[in-house]
């Protein structure tokens, strides 16, 4: 008798076995699906999406065994699922003895990933629907026919904070309909790609890649025209590291707010702080002789400002004027930059470079092409302080967003609207004074 006033997830949950299958998929790097369009902070494995999925529209019975194996059969990380996982993943091999009786993370090295073949056995399917009472024969007729049984409809899956979206992606490849949003527009842009182009025929992924190409060389041609990315030896830009920067009240010197010190781990390269006789601070890179001890010295600590020249401590919510941020400047809708008496002003204090003269391709092949660099790219990499050539750069910068910022806000290319006032929005002008959601972004960024 099946129970669909409860969901499988509810009373058990393999989840020993899920981590071993989502650290898997993380392994896989830049095999994996979705990371492929663009890297985002947190993302969920697939694996574990589908499993919560199934999870939450499986009903229960008293045949908990049952309940656990008809799971992992559809899961494909039964005995059987990763019997036609591991033949997949060894179709080119002459001779394949499958590694039974071993462990489970044997197998699974020895196996594709559950995305990469079409799901269940046709003896699984046998044993899938008996139990469950349905007529499927492939994962979105089974997720439609158990979302039916218990809703009356389709499952519906919505995540309101989609980030590189999993949530949204795995549920639509399983036959949900999805709905997907998030305050952040570079999420709401991975989303919508992971629906709209990872589902797309190989004829129109081969008009989408050559679309592509077209605009990446329009683009890192008008780039390199502005003369914005590449330094004065030819080589560009990969990363930036701005901070802020604000008046310590007791001494009058400018400190830049760092609750860090560390640019590079690997390079153990950190900032060291120069006094200048203008009360402000030179930031120099240098090597660390011990990282440990580094953050010691960093001039934000426990939300209060530490200052390195006269070392005294000073909240960071007593600067803004307390909780309602009183001290702050409240920026208007054509402020992309603090003003010059604004509390908080931006710094930028390190650039990464990488030499792209140097011979190298790209790991796809693909010839190096002028414009941005990205993690793919070979070539001799290091971080410098940023010097008047580069400042120089800061201010080309900001002058094109100032010339083009009206037309661009009017076509919709960048933000424009107001942030609304909420539990976290309001933080926002509380502690930085933005009121519009453009500031959330530098000029760089805009651009």
């Amino acid at each position: 008798m099946l129970d669909y006033s409860k969901s499988f997830i509810e009373e058990q949950f393999p989840v020993a076995k899920l981590s071993k299958e989502s650290y898997r998929e993380r392994k896989a790097g830049r095999s994996q699906t979705l990371t492929g369009l663009g890297k985002w902070w947190g993302r969920k494995p697939l694996i574990l999406v589908r499993a919560t999925l199934f999870g939450a529209l499986l009903p229960v019975s008293d045949d908990k065994k049952k309940d656990k194996d008809v799971f992992l059969r559809i899961l494909t990380m039964d005995e059987d699922g990763l019997r036609k996982r591991a033949e997949f993943q060894n179709s080119k091999k002459k001779e394949y003895v499958a590694p039974w009786g071993v462990t489970y993370e044997t197998i699974l090295n020895e196996s594709c990933r559950p995305e990469e073949i079409d799901g269940p056995s046709e003896e699984s399917w046998t044993i899938i629907n008996e139990h469950l009472k349905t007529d499927a024969h492939n994962l979105q007729e089974l997720a439609q026919a158990l979302g039916k049984n218990r809703f009356g409809h389709i499952p519906q899956v919505g995540d309101c904070f989609a980030g590189g979206g999993s949530n949204v992606f795995e549920p639509a490849r399983m036959g949900c309909d999805v709905y997907g949003s998030d305050l952040n527009p570079l999420a709401g842009l991975l989303t919508w790609a992971d629906l709209n182009i990872l589902g797309s025929s190989e004829a129109e992924l081969a008009e989408l890649k050559s679309f592509q190409e077209e605009v990446f060389d329009a683009v890192c041609a008008e780039i390199d025209a502005l003369g914005i990315e590449r330094n004065e030896e030819g080589h560009v830009a990969k990363y930036y590291l701005y901070c802020n920067e604000t008046t310590c009240p007791e001494c009058g010197y400018k400190v830049p707010l760092l609750p860090s010190l560390i640019v590079s781990k690997k390079e153990k390269l950190v900032v060291q702080f120069e006094e200048k006789a203008d009360k402000t601070m030179a930031m120099h890179l240098v090597k660390a002789v011990d990282m440990k001890a580094v953050d010691k010295n960093a001039t934000v600590q426990k939300n209060k400002l530490i200052c390195p020249h006269c070392h005294q401590a000073t909240s960071i919510v007593a600067l803004r004027g307390g909780e309602d941020g009183k001290n702050l400047r409240k920026w208007e809708k054509t402020d992309f930059v603090p003003r010059e008496n604004d509390l908080f002003q931006e710094r930028l204090y390190a650039i990464k470079y990488v030499d792209v003269n140097k011979k190298g391709k790209t790991t796809d092949g693909l010839r190096k092409k002028p414009g941005p660099v990205t993690d793919a790219t070979f070539g001799t990499s290091y971080y410098r302080e940023p010097n008047a050539q580069d400042l120089a750069r800061e201010q080309k910068v900001q002058s094109y967003l100032a010339e083009h910022f009206d037309e661009w806000q009017e076509k919709g290319y960048i933000p424009s609207a107001e942030i609304y006032e909420g539990a976290e929005t309001s933080r926002l002008m509380r502690e930085r004074g933005w009121k519009y959601w453009h500031q959330l972004f530098n000029p760089r960024q805009l651009v």
